[in-house]
């Protein structure tokens, strides 16, 4: 088991981690045509969407997070219906920490 100390150290870090993920999507625009959002960050272009022109399975990922962080629930399941259940990830650490 963890001392006190430890405990309140571990749920710092989960909530600093877990806000960060979510302000960031919040701070973030969504992109009209559903995957690109994550070059607002200086990222670049996804390498498999450059290749074949066709998106990768995780295309659309940053820009489901940005859609559901605005409340848009219905866009951000037609964008990527995965990201929906990884949102909640840091949804639930952020709250239960």
């Amino acid at each position: 088991m963890l001392d006190g100390r430890t405990e309140r150290l571990v749920s710092a870090v989960v909530v600093a981690g877990a806000g960060s993920v979510l302000a960031l999507a919040s701070w973030l625009e969504a992109s009209p045509i559903g995957h690109g959002t994550h070059r607002q960050l200086g990222l670049g272009v996804c390498t498999f969407l450059a290749l074949t022109g066709q998106p990768c399975p995780m295309c659309g990922m940053t820009t489901t997070f940005t859609l559901l962080a605005h409340g848009n629930v219905f866009s951000a399941v037609i964008t990527q219906p995965f990201g929906l259940m990884l949102f909640g990830m840091p949804v639930a650490a952020f709250s239960v920490s």
